[in-house]
């Protein structure tokens, strides 16, 4: 997945456990587990979701936020204020794909 680099990634972070998962809801990945996937795909922002807004959603973007600084990434966490409108504007990065280079998913 390191090959992927998104310029933003949306992540949950409210996680699962035995009550939901008995009911047949899946759930999501918890913070550690939204952290490790930050760092693993090379991210340069990321957003936490699903926290804190439903009861029994009990994820926690600052410890979130904190391991993803821990991991190492280099990613940006963005905690927008709650029930507002965001604009992310985020300068894209040229990376190399296949044979030429990509920006905004064509090759030039």
């Amino acid at each position: 997945m390191s090959g992927l680099a998104p310029d933003v990634l949306m992540v949950p972070v409210n996680g699962r456990d035995y009550m939901r998962e008995s009911s047949g809801i899946v759930g999501n990945m918890d913070e550690a587990e939204a952290a490790w996937l930050c760092a693993e795909v090379g991210c340069s922002h990321v957003i936490p979701m699903h926290y804190d807004a439903v009861r029994g959603n009990t994820g926690d973007a600052g410890r979130f936020a904190a391991l993803v600084r821990e991991s190492g990434s280099p990613a940006a966490v963005l905690l927008p204020p709650r029930a507002r409108p965001v604009t992310v504007a985020v300068p894209l990065r040229r990376r190399r794909v296949g044979l030429g280079w990509a920006r905004r998913g064509r090759a030039q």
